[in-house]
């Protein structure tokens, strides 16, 4: 009876073990007032695997999850893998990282107060990451790499904003972001990249941006700012890359480089110390493509120039 006993024990414990491998991990976490903070780390399973942290009020944290100071941090051996951290009023913190999945979506989501957030996914087929932030010190690092299919949707309000974007050795999709108040900033890199785009929408204050893309080709960069410190510089390589800058108001500046052959960019400034330098390259081969380059001034300090080099180049410059 004992053997026959011990047989089914043993039984029975393989058979859990195997359920609980392909068992699908769901971690939930949430948190009210005074010191929080928060650590989710999920790995080694078969299924699917999900994270969520919410916290509310005061000294919030769920700091830096590659530190294992707080956070999630998840490994997905190629299965879908997802995380969302919500925070609510006073010190915020987050950080999120995952890797090794097919999916991978990442969604944080902060109000109010010292707010910082971080946010990378590596070695994926498809990755997202959403961010929201409101009000106050408001600040966020997103890191895509290795990423088949790539998206950031970064979104921030008030106060000293700025953000860092980097996406490697990725294609497809790209960064979207939107700033509004203060001190503005972002800085997008994208190396090793095809079909993605940048695109970013700004409005008052300190503005800035700096769009990198190296090594890369049929990739395009919008840019829109609007009022205050301006500035834009974005900088691109390889063929068939798109720019377009539209500037309003304030210290204007923009400066666009292009590389090789089948490029295009559109510059258009409105209101007070404009500037807008395009410089472009190209081949001389006689099948090469032609590199498309426009400027529009509106008003006051003016200057422009574009540098072609090449073949079958075409510019324009507007003043007026």
């Amino acid at each position: 009876m004992k053997l026959h006993l011990s047989a089914l024990a043993s039984a029975l414990t393989l058979a859990f073990a195997a359920t609980s491998a392909q068992a699908e991990l769901n971690a939930v976490t949430a948190q009210k007032g005074a010191g929080n903070s928060a650590y989710t780390v999920q790995q080694n399973s078969t299924g699917l695997i999900k994270a969520s942290i919410s916290q509310t009020g005061d000294n919030n944290k769920a700091g830096d999850a590659a530190a294992k100071t707080g956070g999630i941090v998840q490994i997905g051996v190629n299965k879908d893998i997802s995380a969302s951290i919500a925070q609510q009023g006073n010190q915020n913190n987050a950080g999120i990282r995952q890797e090794k999945a097919l999916t991978t979506t990442a969604s944080l989501a902060q109000t109010g107060n010292q707010n910082t957030a971080t946010v990378r996914q590596n070695s994926a087929s498809k990755a997202n990451a959403a961010l929201s932030q409101n009000g106050q010190k408001n600040s966020a690092t997103l890191d895509q790499q290795g990423v088949t299919d790539f998206e950031i949707l970064a979104k921030q309000t008030g106060s000293d904003n700025k953000l860092a974007v980097n996406q490697l050795n990725s294609a497809n999709q790209g960064a979207y972001v939107t700033q509004n108040g203060v001190n503005n900033g972002v800085t997008v890199s994208q190396s090793q990249t095809a079909y993605a785009g940048v695109t970013v929408n700004q409005s008052g204050t300190g503005n800035n941006v700096k769009a990198t893309q190296k090594d890369a080709n049929n990739v395009n960069s919008t840019i829109a700012q609007n009022g205050t410190g301006n500035n834009a510089l974005t900088d691109q390589s390889g063929n068939k890359n798109l720019s377009a800058i539209n500037q309003k108001g304030n210290n204007n500046l923009t400066t666009l480089t292009q590389n090789a052959n089948a490029n295009q960019s559109q510059v258009t400034q409105d209101g007070m110390a404009n500037k807008a330098t395009v410089f472009q390259t190209g081949t001389n081969a006689n099948n090469s493509l032609a590199n498309v380059s426009s400027i529009i001034q509106t008003g006051n300090g003016y200057t422009a120039s574009l540098t072609q080099n090449g073949s079958n180049n075409q510019s324009g410059i507007v003043q007026y």
